[in-house]
């Protein structure tokens, strides 16, 4: 049986986050052979706790992590991550362009080491998109995410 597509997509972005550590914070070179420990000394810093496009991981995160900070400002995150005060989830993009990410550690072998984030629209197959949505995209399409 073949089901009906009643809806086109149409991707903008597509991003990952990985999780870090300051390699200046003590354990942190221990992190990668026992990660499942590090969740529950290190706190884990995020900008929203309640990003419904991420629900299902948040919701997995606090069930993992013993303590977690909401912090709306990305220079207070940073600088919590940069003094071993935490860890997050941080872009390529952030971490290549600023400098106070150079002592930054991916942490590995976490089944959310790194989340997948893609965005984009969907609308109603056969419709035609708005002019301000056809433009919306072409603006999307000349950014480098």
């Amino acid at each position: 049986m073949q089901l009906l597509v009643l809806f086109d997509e149409c991707t903008l972005a597509e991003l990952s986050r990985q999780l870090v550590v300051s390699r200046t914070r003590p354990p942190a070179n221990k992190i990668n052979a026992t990660p499942d420990r590090a969740l529950t000394e290190i706190p884990l810093v995020l900008s929203q706790l309640e990003s419904l496009d991420v629900r299902q991981t948040i919701e997995k995160l606090l069930n993992t992590f013993k303590t977690i900070w909401e912090v709306n400002d990305l220079a207070l995150r940073i600088a919590l991550i940069r003094l071993g005060r935490a860890m997050g989830f941080r872009n390529s993009v952030v971490m290549a362009s600023d400098p106070r990410c150079e002592t930054f550690w991916n942490v590995e072998g976490l089944d959310f080491s790194e989340i997948h984030l893609t965005f984009g629209l969907i609308s109603c197959l056969g419709k035609p998109l708005s002019g301000g949505t056809n433009r919306f995209i072409e603006l999307c399409e000349g950014f480098d995410f």
